[in-house]
């Protein structure tokens, strides 16, 4: 299982959500342990454990997942009853505190000790999205190339993301397939295509997605692309049913048996402040026409500590921040006056303390934007936070 990157308050309403929200924020998962069915009962099977410096989050339950760990860990449970090591990755920070290098080691049973395997490196563009994952393979003295994602953006979001690999002949990249991503008229996405390449672009299947009324998915289909009628058949989908507190309880995963959708697996996760704390399969049973446990279900356990920031003070008054419009619908935009080429922290997060959206700012870039066409419509706090201070304001959403 390989591991998955305050406020001061301006009336006193502020001041009850903002501890709220930063007691919500400030967890950060440090393990997860599978157990899987034996015929009998759930038998662990692997896990991993994760260490932090400083306020670096790990958050699996935010959008984008978050998992800033130093070093991350990973075992499996042998047949005697312990827990063997077998990888080992140690991420890299830059001075904004993005994450740009992972570097993944195995564990040498002949020799005791690590073997550098590969690493990750993460190129950023100027508004802090990511737009380069390499891959490259450690070859026992040095690293060579071997895979690259690029992604391009747009306004609603991801537009493109390319996957590339190494050809070691003639030390070029050669594209190799690629996800197409479109939005609908209120910038969700709607579509997920997949396709390789083949001298032109082919089409391999694709991801249909649907929302409920407060603008959640509820419901994503997959299909896939049929070379000798040149359409889409169905192939599977999955429902999400929400909890009260719009935490994704229940995934009912079905597939196409020609005519109907068919139930297949469900998934049952269950929340604590917004962030899971256990998720367990069951396969749909024929035969006693109901849910049951088979080889193929698991149980994952996910276990977390708390952090707290320090130092925090009042962002200095010669940086003034102004949102617009108010409220927002697709777009909210932060303009920052004075702002002397620092680099901020923008984090959305919502009146029960989850956090929803983060992102840096580009030095000298005095307007900033956050999507926000997907979140629902009501209240939210906006943190901008720089060299150790912070604001909050309120934020509105309508659509």
């Amino acid at each position: 299982m390989k591991p998955l990157a305050i406020f001061l308050p301006v009336v006193t309403l502020l001041c009850a959500m903002q501890y709220a929200a930063a007691q919500a924020t400030h967890m950060r998962l440090i393990a997860v342990k599978q157990s899987r069915y034996n015929g009998t009962q759930f038998i662990n099977y692997d896990s991993s454990r994760y260490v932090y410096s400083g306020t670096h989050e790990g958050n699996l339950d935010i959008n984008p997942v978050v998992l800033d760990y130093d070093k991350g860990n990973t075992y499996i449970w042998d047949s005697t009853g312990n827990w063997l090591q077998t990888n080992r990755y140690t991420n890299l920070f830059d001075a904004n505190e993005r994450m740009v290098q992972t570097t993944n080691e195995v564990w040498n049973t002949t020799t005791n000790h690590w073997d550098s395997l590969d690493r990750s490196i993460y190129t950023y563009n100027g508004q802090g999205q990511l737009t380069e994952y390499l891959v490259q393979d450690w070859n026992g003295g040095s690293w060579d190339n071997s895979f690259r994602q690029t992604t391009t953006y747009i306004t609603a979001g991801i537009s493109q993301r390319l996957n590339q690999f190494w050809n070691s002949s003639n030390n070029t990249w050669f594209d190799n397939d690629r996800f197409v991503y479109t939005y609908d008229a209120n910038n969700k996405l709607a579509e997920e295509l997949h396709q390789f390449w083949n001298g032109t672009w082919k089409n391999v299947n694709r991801n249909i997605y649907r929302y409920n009324s407060t603008g959640l998915v509820w419901q994503a289909s997959f299909h896939q692309w049929n070379l000798g009628t040149s359409a889409w058949d169905s192939s599977t989908r999955s429902t999400i049913t929400y909890d009260a507190a719009n935490d994704p309880a229940t995934t009912l995963y079905e597939e196409w048996d020609g005519s109907a959708y068919v139930y297949l697996q469900k998934q049952t996760t269950t929340f604590s402040n917004h962030q899971r704390i256990l998720a367990e399969t069951q396969s749909w049973s024929s035969a006693s026409t109901g849910w049951v446990y088979n080889t193929s279900s698991y149980r994952m356990y996910y276990f977390y500590e708390p952090f707290f920031p320090t130092g925090i003070t009042t962002l200095p008054m010669q940086a003034d921040v102004k949102l617009y419009p108010m409220p927002a619908n697709n777009t909210l935009y932060i303009a920052l006056q004075n702002s002397n080429g620092k680099i901020y922290t923008l984090t959305l997060i919502d009146l029960n303390g989850r956090k929803l959206l983060q992102q840096q700012s580009p030095v000298y870039n005095n307007t900033l934007s956050l999507p926000v066409a997907n979140l629902p419509a009501g209240n939210y706090l906006l943190s901008v936070a720089t060299d150790g201070q912070w604001v909050t304001r309120q934020v509105s959403i309508a659509h």
